[in-house]
């Protein structure tokens, strides 16, 4: 019985052609705004036919999602996870996770710059309905915040969202000031002194 050409699976990326595509994306979007870089930027700079990218990928945003998600932040995820283990008190976790962030965009300022300075912010809450990575990351916010409220250390009315774009904030004023050139120390080592600023805006007041 021959498959369902709706249900039959799209064939995987050539690792060559997948490789100049993921270099591309890192060039392009992290030199320019999300609006400003067409596919066929993308085509040209990766040596890669645009109907390939399309035939692979759909859309830009599925293209620059998938690369996020499966290629960028998996190995992130799995980091986070891993450091996170033995440590019980939410305060330490959230400073283990704000250290790891800072160290990441310190390795990986392209990808950074992406996250921080290329995409609006509707792609991230879009992203959040048909990604189960991103739907896993959220939920360890939401355990954190559960944690938290329930030991009496973190600001009652804090929401996941907040405790999430408050991390995300305080580092990427560090980052954005290190890669403009403005700020000298790399990112990990202004962690200690973000990751403080953070928590005195979150936790529950004496």
């Amino acid at each position: 019985m021959k498959q369902n050409s709706v249900t039959k699976k799209k064939p995987k990326l050539k690792p060559e052609a997948k490789q100049k595509l993921n270099a591309a994306i890192k060039k392009l979007f992290s030199a320019k705004p999300y609006s400003e870089v067409g596919m066929r930027d993308l085509a040209k700079t990766a040596g890669i036919s645009v109907d390939t990218i399309y035939r692979h990928y759909e859309s830009k945003e599925k293209l620059l999602v998938t690369f996020l998600v499966d290629e960028w932040l998996s190995d992130l995820r799995l980091r986070v996870t891993d450091h996170l283990k033995g440590i019980d008190s939410a305060e330490e976790k959230l400073r283990k996770i704000s250290w790891l962030l800072h160290e990441y965009v310190e390795k990986n300022p392209e990808i950074g710059k992406i996250i921080f300075f290329a995409l609006p912010n509707e792609f991230f809450f879009k992203s959040y309905y048909y990604l189960p990575l991103v739907q896993d990351y959220f939920m360890l916010y939401v355990e954190l915040v559960k944690e938290g409220q329930d030991k009496g250390i973190l600001n009652p009315d804090m929401t996941p969202g907040h405790l999430l774009e408050h991390l995300s904030n305080t580092l990427k004023v560090s980052f954005g000031r290190w890669v403009a050139g403005r700020e000298k120390k790399p990112p990990t080592e202004l962690a200690k002194l973000d990751f403080d600023i953070f928590w005195n805006g979150v936790r529950k007041s004496a």
